[in-house]
């Protein structure tokens, strides 16, 4: 199996890989991702493992295929603010499609402010035609970001969503800043006024604009260290943080969680990242 040939390749039993949408879907989403765990190869590994994902202030639509229980299935994540643990298993792939904050409503309707920190977990008759479709062909060596292009670019072409220009603008804003940006500077590049854009952003969102700024700090920290292997000093330095110890502090405020813990579990994953 090629899933397998790749894993021995990577010398690992999980992958994360991201990959960037066609340009034209960039305006809602910001990137589609897999995570994929290699089929068991004893006992212990088929026993479900307790994922931990960092937050990222994004409403997620999933894909999953759980080959070895012959399931296929969608679940939409509201936007995650602390980090969580989920169940997963070998022998399984997940594609995310991460919206742009402020889009969620572009691919299910529900009240954003509702489902933060939770999921809603879809029924089969909640499944429509082109979900069903992809969700058939999903496979652990899906490799074709191309497929999620062209499905969307047709629901782009006749959906009629338009998401908030202000909103837009300040997420862009502050996902190329990676969170290292302020109010005043936002609004000014969201042509809006401080109170009106915090105001604007929550209700579309979900979160505040401080909260969306610290996720995506935190997220770039996270990437600098544990992918592209960044020594603490070059981290702090230019991600803003007097030394280790108070990115330490800011990782437990924001991110309500362990450390040591979370370090722990990220380096067994593979990541390929956009």
């Amino acid at each position: 199996m090629l899933i397998n040939i790749f894993f021995a390749e990577l010398k690992g039993q999980m992958l994360y890989k991201e990959y960037l949408p066609h340009l034209r879907l960039r305006k809602y989403v910001e990137c589609y991702w897999k995570f994929v765990i290699a089929p068991a190869t004893n006992d212990a590994d088929a026993a479900p493992l307790n994922h931990i994902f960092p937050p990222d202030g994004s409403c997620t639509l999933l894909f999953l295929s759980m080959a070895s229980f012959h399931h296929k299935g969608m679940v939409f994540v509201g936007p995650t603010t602390v980090i969580k643990e989920i169940p997963v298993f070998a022998n399984s792939i997940t594609i995310g499609v991460r919206l742009k904050p402020g889009c969620s409503p572009w691919l299910n309707k529900v009240d954003v402010g509702t489902i933060i920190n939770n999921a809603i977990q879809y029924q089969p008759y909640d499944i429509n035609e082109w979900q069903q479709d992809f969700l058939q062909q999903l496979s652990l060596d899906f490799d074709e970001p191309q497929v999620l292009d062209n499905i969307l670019l047709k629901i782009e072409a006749t959906s009629g969503f338009e998401p908030d220009d202000r909103v837009l603008k300040a997420v862009d804003f502050i996902i190329a800043g990676n969170g290292q940006v302020t109010l005043p500077e936002i609004a000014a590049a969201s042509c809006a006024s401080p109170r009106q854009l915090q105001r604007v952003f929550t209700t579309q969102t979900g979160i505040s604009i401080k909260q969306f700024c610290q996720l995506r700090r935190l997220r770039k920290a996270i990437i600098d260290l544990h992918v592209q292997h960044r020594t603490y000093p070059e981290m702090v330095t230019d991600r803003g943080f007097a030394d280790q110890a108070h990115y330490y502090k800011s990782f437990k405020n924001v991110a309500g969680y362990d450390i040591r813990k979370f370090i722990g579990y990220i380096g067994q994953i593979e990541h390929i990242m956009v």
